[in-house]
């Protein structure tokens, strides 16, 4: 995944309150295809952005290379996204899909004029949301663009209530969306554990720079991965600034992320891709002479869902008794 695009507090006038839109590349397709797919699009992005906004609004660039703009709402960031895509010759929704990390809590209203009541306010013109009904906008938003494929940080820290009725609402759809926390966790062993047992997101975004070891690392990652019938997904963030180097690559591999954030192309995020691209062409020599086995995510998702479904019969026959 790629930061393409940043929103929210950490641009003046942006009417758009979500903190961030990457963009991620087609599963199950091999990376030596797939990344100079990307690299493209981001080479159309700055393009594209200057055509559509560009006489309006003034278009500047982030530390991690993603674009900051002063949208008015996120159709029109949305429509930047596409048309960037679709100018490097690829399908939004299926060579490239959306992750969204919402940074909910910046526009929590914690009080909304009742006492105990509280909203989201995701767009500074809209009208604020109530708790309430946060799960049914969310998954409006997903119906609307069904090009997204993750959603990160979508309620505040501390709203664990809304949290759980928004991944249940979400994994309730028909298309799959992987609900994800990272202020939720805040890389602290303890929060994830209490988190995981309490079912309040379906995977966690790492930072490998905040757990500090290897160690917390794998027991975190673990956490997450080892669930059965059906595991939660762990995607791994990339280490910002000149420390950054090649290790998630090994790091993301070994714990098996769901995904790895790596900044837009530089010499040390190229360094991490190349990185990938080796270890996936190793894995393919090993797979050729029989010493390991490749699966696609796709067989994976489909293996879940059949544990899932027989362990609902399980569940089933146990209550009728015999």
């Amino acid at each position: 995944a790629f930061p393409a695009y940043t929103a929210g507090s950490a641009v003046p006038d942006c009417k758009v309150q979500l903190r961030s839109f990457l963009l991620v590349g087609k599963r199950d397709a091999p990376l030596k295809e797939v990344l100079p797919q990307m690299l493209q699009v981001f080479s159309f992005l700055d393009k594209t952005a200057s055509a559509k906004l560009g006489e309006e609004k003034a278009i500047s660039k982030m530390p991690d290379g993603s674009i900051a703009c002063a949208h008015d709402d996120i159709a029109q960031v949305m429509d930047v996204l596409g048309e960037a895509v679709e100018a490097a010759g690829l399908v939004m929704g299926e060579d490239v899909t959306v992750s969204l990390n919402f940074g909910a809590t910046s526009f929590f209203i914690s009080n909304t004029g009742e006492v105990g009541s509280y909203a989201y306010k995701p767009e500074a013109e809209g009208e604020p949301v109530e708790a309430d009904n946060w799960a049914d906008w969310v998954c409006e938003l997903l119906d609307k663009y069904p090009q997204i494929s993750s959603i990160e940080d979508v309620c505040a820290e501390e709203d664990y209530e809304t949290w759980r009725r928004v991944r249940q609402a979400v994994e309730a759809r028909s298309t799959p969306v992987l609900v994800l926390g990272n202020d939720l966790f805040k890389n602290d062993l303890d929060l994830i554990r209490t988190g995981v047992a309490e079912g309040w997101a379906g995977g966690a975004s790492l930072q490998s720079e905040k757990l500090h070891t290897l160690s917390d690392i794998l027991d975190a990652s673990t956490l997450f991965t080892f669930l059965k019938p059906k595991a939660s997904r762990v995607v791994l963030q990339h280490r910002p600034g000149h420390s950054a180097g090649v290790i998630e690559a090994d790091l993301a591999v070994g714990i098996g992320a769901w995904g790895l954030v790596c900044a837009p192309p530089a010499p040390l995020s190229v360094s991490k891709y190349n990185r990938l691209v080796e270890i996936e062409s190793a894995l393919e020599d090993l797979q050729a002479q029989g010493l390991a086995h490749l699966r696609p995510w796709q067989s994976v998702y489909e293996e879940e869902e059949a544990a899932v479904a027989a362990y609902a019969e399980q569940v089933a026959e146990a209550e009728q008794g015999p």
